[in-house]
């Protein structure tokens, strides 16, 4: 089904995260990732090729729809690459932007999904409350190969740019970067530069308006340069390694088989290091990146206090963890993500020491590491080997 081109009606397309908009110029730049941004470049190339009025707004991860969508009346929404299970209520909050004129024209995304909340947006289709979905990723418990997963942006672009007056060379090799680097699929230097321009907090609306202007491949080193990008990179590297040691303070080590296998798989865990204002906070592919020079691991579990766990497959062998259902059940239904990337918030979890384990410290993060690992055993069954601190120097 080709999208809606009423020109008539504002289009609004959705990154997911946090950032500033014309609409919204004092907001805070959080999260994101490449996939959203490129999903939504392709959006602004299309919307722009119809002459069509299109803004962009952001959806952070549990947040619900209506925290920023409220404001927009009889508008068509565009929300790619945004799990459904971070959405507390989402027949809720389509049912209310129905009420309000609008409608959801697309939701393409490409994480695990229930039988159920197919079910959901099926029957919302029916009713005319949404136009369009795909549910690209694999059923939950499941896993896709590589060849058989697509990104989110893969899926947008799919629907408005491939085949299109306005489809160009240089749209196919942002697609391309995207791909390969949401799906960790190889290292790609462009990609990895764009990843840290979102990372370090550059205004994503910018981002995504001047993406939109590449037309050939060479075209995205020459926006890379002349918007400065190189230097906000660079100057940020260089704000990011004088916290990267840091890094080294809080570490331990989860040792686990799975099944009657016995070779033994190793978790590195990390506590995120404290930083002053004007420091630059690792995120988890940096902290990635700095470690396995010096640790041999085949996860990674970056831990943000006891508030935030984020979780990365590092190896390169088939994995014996599905991390997006073993952080459901380590943190909680509402929590998930993909086999090799996933996170959630330990505090959902019913048995979670809240009087022992809500604020983490290098004193303490031994037994939350105990605990997790603990609660590891339980969600997929593994024997835990050993639990202990890692030390590097």
């Amino acid at each position: 089904m080709a999208p809606s081109t009423g020109k008539d009606r504002l289009k609004v397309c959705v990154i997911h995260g946090r950032g500033a908009t014309p609409r919204r110029p004092n907001d805070r730049e959080e999260g994101g990732d490449l996939d959203t941004i490129s999903a939504n470049v392709f959006y602004g190339v299309w919307a722009t090729a119809l002459r069509a009025p299109h803004e962009f707004a952001f959806v952070q991860y549990h947040d619900g729809l209506l925290r920023t969508l409220w404001e927009f009346e009889n508008t068509d929404f565009y929300i790619p690459d945004l799990p459904l299970d971070t959405i507390p209520d989402i027949e809720g909050d389509i049912r209310e932007i129905g009420r309000r004129g609008g409608r959801v024209v697309h939701y393409l995304d490409h994480h695990p999904w229930a039988d159920w909340q197919l079910d959901l947006l099926t029957r919302l289709k029916s009713e005319g409350l949404v136009e369009r979905f795909a549910m690209a990723g694999a059923r939950k418990g499941e896993q896709l190969p590589k060849a058989a997963q697509a990104c989110g942006a893969e899926l947008v672009y799919d629907a408005v740019i491939r085949g299109q007056p306005w489809e160009t060379e240089g749209l196919k090799e942002l697609r391309r970067i995207t791909r390969l680097q949401d799906l960790n699929i190889e290292d790609d230097p462009m990609g990895e530069n764009l990843s840290k321009l979102i990372g370090y907090g550059y205004p994503k609306h910018d981002l995504v308006t001047a993406l939109g202007s590449i037309r050939e491949p060479e075209d995205l080193s020459r926006v890379f340069r002349g918007m400065g990008w190189d230097h906000y990179v660079a100057e940020h590297d260089e704000k990011l390694s004088r916290v990267l040691p840091r890094l080294k303070r809080n570490l331990c080590e989860i040792r686990f088989r799975a099944g009657e296998d016995p070779t033994v798989w190793t978790i590195v865990c990390c506590l995120v290091p404290k930083t002053w204002p004007g420091e630059q906070l690792p995120n988890v592919s940096a902290a990635i990146r700095y470690l396995k020079h010096a640790l041999e691991m085949d996860y990674f579990f970056y831990c943000y206090g006891s508030r935030a766990l984020t979780t990365r497959k590092v190896t390169h062998q088939p994995s014996v963890i599905n991390l997006g259902a073993m952080i459901e059940k380590i943190c909680s239904p509402r929590d998930g993500g993909h086999p090799e990337a996933a996170s959630g918030r330990p505090p959902g979890n019913p048995f979670f020491p809240h009087d022992r384990l809500a604020y983490i410290t290098g004193r303490n993060f031994i037994w939350y590491c105990r605990y997790l690992a603990q609660r590891l055993r339980h969600a997929t069954g593994v024997q835990i080997e050993s639990v202990h601190p890692l030390r590097i120097y």
